[in-house]
């Protein structure tokens, strides 16, 4: 508060900045006070114990201003770093997919129909179910060595299979009239046997894959879905298990039930492939689905019980 001077005051000999009545400086003289309340503020600050309260206040006023100025920039600390921090999860594992496909990938057969023009047309994908001596048994869908919508038993003289041997273009082998095939046209599963015969000299079939079950399955848990492209070279996906027990349209009619569903990529190349877990088990035939809507990331797999059904019946 500045005190105003009249014509008949006489003007103040200090500091205006000092003008106040308990700011008055020490080295003012006492008698330009005009008031008794100047006077008096300034004999208490002029008092040796008044002064000495008065640094012991001040160093209080300066503890506490830096414990405030510290916790502000804490706080600012912490919010910045909440706020920068670089996301880590990961819905895909990326050292059990490069595990789960070495461990499958060799397991997994390109499906391809040879025209009479002699044109090859990628029909699926499939999966060694087992290997002997006189014969490779290869899993798949149904409708992916099968044009027409009858089960049964057939001759595999029109398919192609191309098996990943390590090298860029894989093994091609047509088949002949000794191969035949199996379909079960309402659960979409069939099974291919090829005959010894049927592989080239020195040609090595693949081991079968490893098969678990598709029971105790729990949404959420991870999966990888492992197909061939239509380059016929093996290609791996991975997501979750988003649902279980859904039906959709089948290709060949009618609806398919009890499907596990997944967001892992399945597409018309590498239906008949495997839906694995996360240890490499087969737990699943990849199925593509035909209904009138389909939904990016909404894609399906056959359970592999339902897949051993039918190879108990063929």
């Amino acid at each position: 508060v500045t005190r105003k001077t009249t014509e008949t005051q006489q003007p103040r000999s200090f500091n205006v900045r000092q003008n106040s009545t308990c700011m008055a400086s020490l080295t003012t003289p006492r008698a330009l006070f005009a008031t008794a309340r100047e006077r008096q503020c300034y004999d208490r600050r002029r008092d040796p114990m008044t002064r000495a309260h008065a640094r012991d206040d001040s160093s209080s006023s300066t503890t506490r201003r830096e414990a405030l100025l510290l916790s502000t920039l804490l706080a600012t600390t912490t919010t910045t770093t909440t706020a920068t921090a670089p996301a880590i999860a990961a819905l895909v594992d990326a050292e059990s997919a490069q595990r789960v496909f070495v461990q499958v990938s060799t397991a997994i057969v390109a499906i391809a129909e040879v025209k009479s023009s002699g044109e090859v047309v990628s029909r699926g994908s499939g999966i060694a179910w087992s290997t002997s001596a006189d014969a490779c048994y290869i899993a798949t869908n149904a409708h992916c060595i099968a044009s027409s919508t009858g089960s049964g038993k057939s001759s595999a003289g029109t398919l192609c299979l191309y098996f990943n041997d390590g090298t860029k273009n894989g093994v091609s082998v047509p088949l002949t009239g000794k191969s035949e095939y199996y379909v079960d046209a309402g659960r979409d599963v069939g099974f291919i046997r090829v005959d010894a015969e049927d592989f080239p000299k020195d040609f090595i079939p693949p081991k079968a894959a490893i098969f678990g079950t598709s029971k105790g399955l729990i949404v959420g848990q991870g999966v990888f879905a492992l197909g061939c492209a239509q380059d016929m070279t093996p290609t791996l996906h991975g997501g979750v298990i988003s649902g279980l027990g859904r039906r959709v349209p089948s290709k060949r009619g009618g609806n398919l039930a009890g499907l596990i569903q997944t967001d892992a990529v399945v597409s018309e190349s590498t239906s008949g492939g495997a839906l694995c877990d996360s240890g490499g088990r087969v737990i699943g035939l990849l199925v593509t689905s035909y209904g009138t809507t389909k939904v990016n990331g909404v894609n399906f797999a056959i359970p592999i019980d339902v897949a051993r059904l039918v190879a108990d019946s063929m």
